[in-house]
């Protein structure tokens, strides 16, 4: 604005001196015309120099004004670009992280998933056991129904009943411990899964064994719960899961 303003002024002086000169040179004649002329040519190159080099002045200001906004510029770019990369570098940090936890979700979802299908698989293996005790009981009953008549088999039978009743009611009481302490392990450990993203550890199941002891006073009704070379007890032994322990000493 202000080079404008100098070279409008410069417009304005050159004409305005040429007008002076005209006006000495019509009032003091041709005398004193040279003089003016020569006058007015001085103050004319003076003005020039003057003007040049104030425009110069103005033209390194303007100039060094434009390097100093220039340099602030691309100070501002860079920064915001060193910006920008470091927001994409924390952004793609994130998307890793998310693709890590969601991978480890759906590792832990299929665990549960198969830890869930062992279970069914070990309630109906409980299931076909309590099955195949009540049907041993149901045999047993059969068979002793058919003797119930005879004062040793009575004997006997009030043994294998006993021995049934608490058979089945040791399995049955183990098998269902063994599952629900299975049941609710598995159901701690999920939860462990999906909330904590932890290892699932397993526990061991610790089953009490019962033992009861039973006196047989007729070594009639001893042999014939041993059966011909222990068959009989072996057969109750793997249907019920129990063992049995006969002391085969006469008298005994």
């Amino acid at each position: 604005m202000e080079l404008i303003i100098y070279i409008l002024i410069d417009i304005i002086i050159i004409p305005l001196f040429f007008y002076l000169g005209w006006y000495f040179n019509s009032r003091m004649g041709k005398k004193s015309i040279t003089a003016a002329e020569e006058r007015v040519k001085v103050i004319l190159a003076d003005a020039e120099k003057e003007a040049a080099s104030i425009k110069r002045e103005k033209l390194l200001e303007v100039k060094d004004e434009w390097y100093l906004k220039k340099q602030e510029f691309d100070t501002e770019v860079n920064q915001r670009k060193q910006k920008l990369a470091n927001l994409e570098k924390q952004l793609a940090g994130r998307e890793e992280s998310i693709d890590k936890k969601l991978d480890l979700a759906i590792s832990k979802e299929r665990e549960v998933k198969n830890l869930e299908r062992t279970l069914q698989d070990q309630k109906r293996s409980i299931e076909n056991r309590i099955r195949k005790v009540e049907e041993m009981e149901k045999e047993t009953n059969t068979k002793l129904e058919r003797i119930s008549n005879l004062t040793s088999e009575e004997a006997k039978r009030m043994l294998i009943d006993n021995m049934v009743a608490e058979a089945k009611t040791d399995s049955t009481k183990m098998i269902r411990e063994i599952y629900e302490k299975a049941k609710a392990d598995a159901k701690r450990d999920a939860q462990k899964i999906i909330t904590h993203a932890i290892q699932r550890t397993a526990s061991e199941c610790a089953v009490e064994t019962t033992v009861s002891v039973l006196n047989i006073q007729s070594d009639e009704i001893k042999g014939r719960i041993i059966g011909r070379e222990g068959r009989n007890i072996r057969a109750f032994e793997a249907a019920t899961g129990v063992d049995v322990i006969v002391d085969d000493t006469p008298e005994a």
